[in-house]
């Protein structure tokens, strides 16, 4: 299977709907540092981060994994979402309160940008109704057994 199908079926199968998509190439084609990105990936990285503009220096870690097709940029097979979507896509990750590992897990099948772990474990930290409804079970006491006299 090419690449391009293979990007395309992962895109198509996760939770990314068409819609986002389109809302996502938009915002990629609005934004100047996703323009700057789109181009950087097209010509090629530089040997070093230096010579890379600094508005996207956080993605050069990223580098051998970044990828664009048809107005998307995706690492592997996540599609990156831009900055302003990104608040956006956290409200509807944590949208069912499963907590940070899971959330990080959902979102780490789909979609990818610079800091997301730090910025679910944020957002669900902050989230009123986890917070009220976390377990409260206090730690107990041990409580030790009486020594036996006697083996058995």
């Amino acid at each position: 299977m090419n690449s391009e199908r293979f990007i395309h079926l992962m895109s198509t199968a996760s939770y990314v709907t068409d819609r986002k998509i389109a809302a996502i190439k938009s915002e990629i084609r609005q934004d100047e540092t996703m323009q700057t990105l789109h181009e950087q990936i097209e010509k090629g990285w530089p040997e070093h981060r230096t010579f890379v503009p600094p508005e996207i220096g956080t993605y050069f870690p990223y580098r051998h994994d970044l990828t664009t097709q048809d107005d998307i940029i995706y690492k592997a097979h996540n599609i990156l979402i831009p900055p302003k979507l990104r608040a956006e896509s956290l409200t509807k990750l944590h949208h069912s309160h499963q907590g940070i590992e899971k959330t990080k897990r959902l979102a780490r099948e789909t979609i990818f940008w610079p800091g997301m772990s730090t910025q679910i474990e944020k957002h669900v930290s902050n989230c009123e109704a986890c917070q009220t409804n976390a377990n409260a079970n206090p730690r107990e006491p041990l409580k030790p057994h009486t020594i036996p006299n006697r083996p058995w």
